[in-house]
C-alpha cells in the first residue's frame, strides 16, 4: 500500500465519520419530530421525509464507506505506483478523484435532504387541491435536479475534469520549470 492509497482511506474515514455527526443531527431531529402531535404531522410531511431520507442515505453511505474502505480506494488511486522520486504532479489525479467524490457525496445530502420538499412544495396541500406556487416549484425543483445531476458526475470522480485539470497543472509546471532553467 502506497502513500496515495492511505491517503485515500484517511479522508474516505473522514468522511464517514463527518456523515456520522450528520446522522446523529438528523436523529436527534427526528425523534424530537416524533414528540410532536398528530395535528402538526399532516402540515410538516415534506419534512419527516426529508429527515427520513436524508437518514437513509447517510446510513447507507457510512456503511458502504466502511464496509468496501479499501475497494474504494483502490479504484480511487488506480493502479499506478508510485515512487519517491516521482514528481508532486501525479498525486494531484487522486487528490482531485477524492475531492470531486466527496463533494458528490455532499450534494447528494444536500437533495436527500430537500427531496421531501420539493414533494410537499411541488404537490398536493393539506386540503387535496395543487398549489398555486408554480414559479417557486419550477425554480426549486430545477436546483434540486441540478444537485443531482452535479452529485452523480462528482461521486463518479469527475473524470474529464481531473483530465482537464491535470493537464493545466503539468502546463503550468513544465512553463515554471522553464523559466526557471533560463533564470539560472
Amino acid at each position: 500500500m502506497n502513500k496515495m492509497h492511505s491517503l485515500a482511506r484517511v479522508v474516505l474515514a473522514g468522511f464517514a465519520g463527518y456523515f456520522g455527526v450528520i446522522l446523529i443531527m438528523n436523529l436527534l431531529r427526528g425523534i424530537a419530530m416524533l414528540s410532536m402531535k398528530r395535528e402538526v404531522w399532516r402540515f410538516n410531511i415534506g419534512m419527516f421525509l426529508s429527515v427520513f431520507l436524508t437518514i437513509a442515505f447517510t446510513v447507507t453511505v457510512i456503511y458502504l464507506i466502511l464496509r468496501y474502505l479499501d475497494k474504494l480506494a483502490g479504484k480511487i488511486v488506480g493502479t499506478a505506483n508510485l515512487t519517491q522520486e516521482e514528481s508532486q504532479v501525479d498525486w494531484l489525479g487522486v487528490l482531485f478523484h477524492l475531492l470531486c467524490i466527496c463533494v458528490g457525496l455532499l450534494f447528494l445530502l444536500y437533495f436527500f435532504s430537500g427531496l421531501g420538499s420539493i414533494i410537499q412544495i411541488s404537490g398536493i396541500s393539506v386540503e387535496g387541491r395543487f398549489s398555486p406556487r408554480v414559479s417557486v416549484r419550477g425554480y426549486y425543483l430545477l436546483g434540486h435536479l441540478v444537485l443531482l445531476a452535479a452529485g452523480i458526475y462528482l461521486l463518479c470522480g469527475a473524470p474529464h475534469f481531473v483530465r482537464w485539470q491535470i493537464r493545466k497543472v503539468k502546463q503550468l509546471s513544465q512553463e515554471f520549470s522553464a523559466e526557471h532553467k533560463l533564470e539560472d
